[in-house]
């Protein structure tokens, strides 16, 4: 499966031209890991953003002990995730390994950001897809604590 068609099958990318889909496509590249490969680090520059094809990923925040980490979202397939460049931030807010091999298409964020900036994408709809994201994460971080 091709990039754009992988893109075209995602509801976050459904509906783009088949000219946006081939511009967002050039940003972008495949890339395979094993299990228990780390995908991007916390604290590492934010240089691309994420989008599952195949496998799981667990994203993680460190605790005190350096070998001890709280698994704080597992992403599955067609979700997005390392899209703490999309709201500004230079550096990534968790860890994400890969659970079982997995695939994803990795973005190039910042001229992905401009894109979505420029009115080309349709901006609203993702930024809406991206804090419907952060905020599913953030309620599994609540119940995850027993807050919520």
């Amino acid at each position: 499966m091709s990039i754009v068609d992988a893109l075209r099958g995602n509801p976050l990318f459904q509906g783009l031209s088949e000219e946006l889909l081939a511009q967002v496509s050039q940003l972008a590249s495949r890339r395979s890991f094993r299990r228990g490969d780390t995908v991007l680090a916390l604290g590492a520059p934010s240089s691309h953003v994420y989008l599952l094809l195949s496998g799981m990923v667990l994203l993680r925040l460190p605790g005190k002990q350096q070998d001890y980490s709280t698994i704080i979202s597992t992403v599955t397939e067609g979700e997005l995730f390392g899209i703490s460049p999309l709201l500004g931030s230079t550096r990534y807010t968790s860890t994400a390994t890969s659970e079982k091999s997995s695939e994803v298409i990795a973005i190039d964020a910042k001229p992905f950001a401009e894109l979505i900036r420029s009115g080309k994408l349709p901006g609203y709809e993702i930024m809406r897809h991206v804090a419907e994201m952060y905020f599913r994460r953030y309620v599994e971080v609540l119940r995850l604590y027993r807050i919520w």
